[in-house]
């Protein structure tokens, strides 16, 4: 049995949050999105 790599998983993870961005824009998508909260 291999185990995986922890850095290549949050590599791939990264990976697809940043496609997901691109695809469906910074507000909507995984990752649990919501605007930032402030001044």
């Amino acid at each position: 049995m291999i185990l995986a790599n922890p850095r290549q998983k949050t590599l791939k993870h990264i990976n697809q949050l940043i496609k997901d961005i691109e695809h469906n824009g910074c507000i909507h998508g995984i990752g649990n999105p919501e605007p930032l909260k402030g001044n």
